[in-house]
């Protein structure tokens, strides 16, 4: 009986119960959802080419140097360690030869060769105007062909001989260069990093890295990999946004204006052929019309970059079309944002 009375009330109390009209039905809900999705797919959005890379520099002379050795020998001495800081003409490392008397013998090689040259250098004046008075004397019925031949084998014989002498001047002159140059120096003003550990004993061949050097005061540069797919687009000239390891950003892809933390830059090298890691190398340098990019002392040689390179203008619905079906970014869509841009 009691069960009886307790449903009876609640079907009471359900209907009494009333809905608020100001509470949207679900219905309504997800109509305003699909209503505003699809306007959202008119929005427009800039299509971006993603690529990563280092902080590297567009000069030859300016990127990341190794310091070899110019003897075969041993480290006597450095001069400078992890960090240092150098100026142009400052001492960094000192090598010794292993064989102590190899100069000394080498000037010896020096002087004689020096002075067989000199002496050919007479013999073969003499040898070419015998030669030459021998010839006439032939022409002139007075001598035989057999002694004209034997003046010139003997002309030819010295200047073969002087040619010879002089070559091998030339290389005791340059063996000998080399082996003055146990004394390194730095060529411009920069850093020392990678220092190679040593105990004074170990021995070191011609070319085999010491150290490495990267010069102060560089103009930094983007060094990006993008894929094939986005290259034909690339142009020099395309706006870049770029993202630094160690500074805080939110970027967006499709909407740059609105991006936080990110710096602007400029392609400036598109190369023609792909990298050993089957990417394109892209360089991009920094947008005088925006923001500069942090200090030397902040964004270091090789630190991490993200870029977003900027292409085509389209709207939001084409691009999640596109990113579904894996097409590639239109060319027709690329050239209306760089007249843009340019205006």
């Amino acid at each position: 009986m009691n069960n009886k009375s307790s449903y009876t009330q609640s079907l009471q109390d359900i209907e009494h119960t009333s809905i608020n009209k100001h509470v949207p039905s679900i219905t309504v809900i997800l109509l305003i959802i699909i209503v505003i999705f699809c306007l959202s797919l008119f929005l427009p959005w800039i299509q971006t080419s993603f690529g990563a890379g280092t902080i590297s520099t567009i000069k030859p002379e300016d990127r990341l140097q190794p310091i070899v050795a110019t003897i075969n020998g041993r480290i006597k001495q450095w001069y400078v360690q992890d960090g240092s800081y150098v100026h142009q003409g400052d001492k960094l490392v000192e090598l010794v030869d292993l064989d102590p008397d190899n100069l000394e013998r080498i000037s010896d090689d020096i002087a004689f060769n020096q002075s067989r040259v000199e002496a050919l250098k007479s013999a073969t004046n003499l040898s070419y105007k015998n030669y030459l008075r021998q010839k006439q004397l032939y022409a002139d019925g007075l001598t035989s062909q057999k002694e004209l031949e034997f003046s010139q084998i003997a002309y030819q014989k010295n200047l073969a001989d002087l040619q010879s002498y002089k070559s091998t001047l030339v290389k005791l002159e340059s063996s000998r260069s080399k082996q003055q140059s146990q004394l390194i120096t730095a060529i411009k003003d920069g850093y020392i990093v990678n220092t190679r550990a040593s105990s004074g004993t170990e021995v070191v061949k011609v070319g085999d890295p010491l150290a490495n050097f990267i010069p102060a005061n560089i103009t930094p540069a983007a060094e990006i990999y993008v894929s094939g797919n986005d290259i034909p687009l690339i142009k020099e000239g395309q706006k870049v946004r770029l993202v630094f390891d160690g500074w805080p950003s939110v970027q967006f892809s499709g909407w740059p204006s609105v991006a936080i933390g990110t710096f602007g830059g400029i392609v400036k090298i598109v190369d023609y052929a792909a990298s050993k890691n089957g990417l394109f190398r892209v360089m991009v340098v920094e947008d005088p019309s925006e923001q500069r990019w942090p200090e030397d002392k902040f964004l270091r040689y090789g630190s991490q970059t993200q870029a977003y390179i900027q292409l085509g203008k389209v709207t939001l619905g084409y691009e999640i079309w596109r990113q579904i079906n894996g097409f590639p970014v239109s060319s027709k869509n690329n050239e209306p944002q760089q007249n843009s841009d340019k205006k």
